[in-house]
């Protein structure tokens, strides 16, 4: 299988109160999303997603490792373990820094109209 390369989505889940349920990884966060309405448990506590997206999956990768050390989302499991808190350390000190490409929020009911343009 060829492995996939280009922009990439880090998505967040959040509750009615604005604490963060989940922290995800994909090419396709709008896809990503539907599977996740379909089997993961915190779905139905979900009210509001954020979606940035970066040039690269290993951008994303790195954000998505640090955002689950420093929010500690209950349903995340950390991946990543020292390398993970390693990646967090070199962005709170300046050396790593990502601009996202484009960033959306949107409340679970809107979840059918999102796609990246």
């Amino acid at each position: 299988m060829a492995k996939i390369v280009g922009p990439t989505d880090v998505y967040r889940a959040f509750d009615d109160e604005g604490e963060i349920l989940y922290v995800g990884i994909s090419y396709d966060a709008s896809e990503r999303l539907r599977q996740h309405r379909r089997s993961s448990s915190w779905w139905g506590m979900a009210t509001w997603f954020e979606v940035d997206r970066y040039a690269t999956r290993e951008e994303a990768e790195n954000v998505e490792a640090a955002s689950v050390m420093f929010d500690d989302p209950p349903f995340n499991i950390d991946p990543c373990g020292p390398a993970g808190r390693r990646v967090w350390a070199d962005i709170r000190a300046g050396v790593l820094t990502y601009p996202t490409l484009e960033t959306h929020e949107f409340h679970a009911s809107d979840l059918g109209w999102f796609r990246h343009g």
